[in-house]
């Protein structure tokens, strides 16, 4: 049965939706990044860190000998795909700030 068809009139709703730019995430495709800025000890040493994420917070590893602009791949933690099938990969990019 289709609905608000009569047979003499195609009825179709059309929906624009627009989406505010996040200040934390960035999105490709069903992947997102975002930063976090370690102190210069915790990159070399490692540590653990609270992260936001899309759906929850979350505790993330900085392995010990981090650089600036390393990557954090955590999988799964990303934005359901187009096709139904899974989840994208969240990205954390490491930024280290300098002793003052």
């Amino acid at each position: 049965m289709s609905v608000g068809n009569d047979g003499l009139h195609n009825n179709e709703i059309f929906l624009q939706i627009r989406v505010e730019k996040s200040r934390y995430f960035r999105r490709e495709g069903a992947d997102i990044h975002s930063d976090i800025t370690v102190s210069l000890s915790q990159a070399a040493l490692g540590g653990k860190m609270r992260v936001q994420g899309i759906y929850e917070n979350m505790l993330v590893t900085i392995p010990a000998g981090s650089c600036s602009n390393d990557r954090i791949r955590l999988p799964g933690k990303g934005i359901s795909r187009i096709n139904g099938y899974g989840y994208g990969d969240h990205y954390i990019h490491i930024h280290i700030q300098a002793p003052k």
